[in-house]
Formats: structure tokens, C-alpha cells, sequence
């Protein structure tokens, strides 16, 4: 989509989806800083007319829409049954995960 450049540093900013790119901001060539101030807000790149295709990268992935999640926030119980099947669903039967631990282990998860 762009490259971004600081200091020191030129990083190229990729699409997480296909699409067209429908309108570039335009505030961002008289006040490059809001990328970084306000990238939620007035610091937004380009806005991308979603084609609905998702790069395979992504389809494989384990990662999980919090919209799929936000009614288990409230419901502890339901949220920690909801990651255990999620990260144990591509796993053996054996009920451990990668590092050996039982599913039970699962202290901390951050949003």
C-alpha cells in the first residue's frame, strides 16, 4: 500500500486484504506526523473497498475476530472454554498444548 519512512527507518506497509484503494488521505502530506499520533483517527493511510478475499496467510491463521469474542468477555468460564477449543482444535488428542502444559495452564489473555 505505502512505505512509511522515519528517521532512520523505510518500512512498507502491507494490505492484510485484496482490495481497491478508493481515497488516499490527504492531510498526511501536509502533516505526516498523524500516523503516528492519531493512526485510529485522522492518521488513517488510504481507505480499501474490501473484494471479500482474504490472503491464504490469513485464512489459516488462528486469530479470532473479537466480534466473535465480545459476548464472552463478561463470561469468564465461557471465554476460557471458547480458547480452549480454539487453541487445542488443530491439535492431537492428547489434550496438551505445544509446550506441555494441560489446557488448564492458561493464565493471562490481553485484547
Amino acid at each position: 500500500l505505502a512505505t512509511l519512512e522515519a528517521v532512520k527507518t523505510v518500512g512498507e506497509v502491507k494490505s492484510p486484504v485484496y482490495g481497491e484503494v478508493v481515497e488516499v488521505n490527504p492531510r498526511l502530506a501536509a502533516e505526516p506526523a498523524l500516523v503516528t499520533y492519531a493512526p485510529l483517527t485522522e492518521g488513517w493511510l488510504v481507505r480499501v473497498a474490501f473484494s471479500g478475499r482474504v490472503p491464504r496467510y490469513l485464512q489459516r491463521s488462528r486469530a479470532v475476530a473479537r466480534a466473535d469474542v465480545e459476548h464472552l468477555l463478561a463470561d469468564s468460564p465461557a471465554l476460557q472454554r471458547f480458547l480452549r477449543e480454539q487453541m487445542l482444535q488443530d491439535g492431537g488428542g492428547g489434550g496438551e498444548l505445544p509446550d506441555g502444559s494441560g489446557p488448564g495452564a492458561l493464565q493471562e489473555v490481553t485484547f
